[in-house]
């Protein structure tokens, strides 16, 4: 430990492109760079991290760090850890493949396809006010089609988000056995 009482972080080569690609992958999603920068970050570290060595390493602001750090914990792919004795918070990845998915499918749920579906409630709302034009049929007819294989990507995704793991493997077993 360095007498700043910061962990000496191991960062290599591997891990910093790690992280820069994660971050572009973040970008890609509509994430923020600074976040999907932390997510990677901790994911290549074996031991828990201060907000200070965030900083230090991914060249972040105390605010941008803080903010991002938080947004993470928010979503569940990163989780605060209190050691007694210490006022330092640390900051830990999740480490398990499949819960980490499960948290960024059910974010993505809440950002992108549950506004989505909102559609439907709007379209309803417009049917008392019909104006018996040939395009409202056609945006109905449209929003019928988007909404429908929205539904159906919402049961899938909902039944998958509400199993473990184990269970889709069972499922995928039994598929396979049959065969």
């Amino acid at each position: 430990m360095s007498n700043t009482g910061i962990n000496q972080v191991v960062w290599s080569a591997k891990q910093q492109e790690f992280v820069q690609k994660w971050r572009e992958l973040g970008v890609a999603w509509g994430i923020p760079p600074a976040m999907a920068a932390i997510h990677g970050l901790l994911m290549t570290q074996e031991h828990p991290m201060v907000t200070d060595e965030v900083m230090s390493l991914l060249s972040l602001s105390r605010g941008s760090a803080h903010t991002q750090l938080q947004a993470l914990v928010e979503w569940g792919l990163v989780y605060p850890v209190k050691t007694l004795g210490s006022r330092q918070v640390r900051y830990v990845a999740e480490r398990d493949s499949w819960q980490m998915m499960s948290c960024i499918a059910r974010q993505r749920k809440k950002r992108e396809l549950d506004p989505l579906l909102e559609l439907d409630a709007w379209k309803r709302s417009w049917a008392s006010k019909t104006d018996g034009l040939e395009a409202s049929a056609v945006l109905d007819k449209t929003l019928d089609g988007v909404l429908a294989q929205a539904s159906a990507v919402d049961g899938v995704l909902g039944r998958l988000l509400a199993e473990d793991e184990r269970w889709w493997e069972q499922w995928l077993l039994r598929g396979l056995r049959r065969n």
